[in-house]
Formats: C-alpha cells, sequence, structure tokens
C-alpha cells in the first residue's frame, strides 16, 4: 500500500536477531502461475529491512494459492527465498490444521499482553 512503508513485503515477523520476510501472490486463475515479481520483492525487501533492524537476520519466503513458474523457482533458489505453492500450503495445513479459535485465542492474547 502507498506510504505503508512496508518496502514490499506483506509479512514481517522479528523474535531477537532472527526475522522472516514473507511476500504473498493470490491469483483467481485456477492452476495460475505466479512470476518472480514475488521474488523480487521480498529480495528488495529484505535490503530495506537490513537497513531497519541491523543485526537481525532475515529470512525470506514466498507463497501463493497457485502455482511459481519456472523462473520464479529459480529465482528462488539463486536468492535463497523458500516457496510455498498451493501443493506444499495444502500439505502443511493438513499436518498442522488451525482452527478460528486458535487463531482468536492467539489474537486476544496478543491483544491483552500489549494492553496490559
Amino acid at each position: 500500500m502507498p506510504g505503508s512503508y512496508d518496502d514490499g513485503v506483506d509479512v514481517v515477523a522479528i523474535a531477537e536477531t532472527n526475522g522472516e520476510l514473507v511476500q504473498c501472490k493470490s491469483s483467481t486463475v485456477e492452476a495460475g502461475v505466479i512470476t518472480w515479481d514475488a521474488i523480487k520483492d521480498v529480495v528488495a525487501g529484505e535490503a530495506a529491512y537490513q537497513v531497519r533492524f541491523p543485526g537481525v537476520e532475515f529470512a525470506k519466503a514466498c507463497a501463493t494459492n497457485q502455482y511459481f513458474n519456472e523462473n520464479a523457482i529459480r529465482h528462488a533458489e539463486l536468492n535463497q527465498v523458500e516457496l510455498y505453492d498451493q501443493r506444499r500450503l495444502v500439505v502443511l495445513m493438513t499436518e498442522t490444521p488451525v482452527t478460528m479459535l486458535d487463531v482468536e485465542r492467539f489474537i486476544y492474547v496478543s491483544w491483552e499482553q500489549a494492553a496490559g
């Protein structure tokens, strides 16, 4: 979003000296392919976050509800970006089911800690 200063990264998580940067791309086209734009976004974002948070080592990932094309896969490998496509997300969601109650517990605990 313009003016959000997120440096093109959708999800940023930082715990002490470890960080994770995630770029998400979605498509309504079934079996659609995602280009390497997601990889470019998260790699460029990493440079900005390194400046903002010196001493934090960032892992990079891209996620999509569809699939990455060959060029995206190649650039992800070259730039150490972990890819999560539709198949991989289904496996992860099957291995670790999350209910809405789980999400609400996390959110409300986070709100209480922030307010407390």
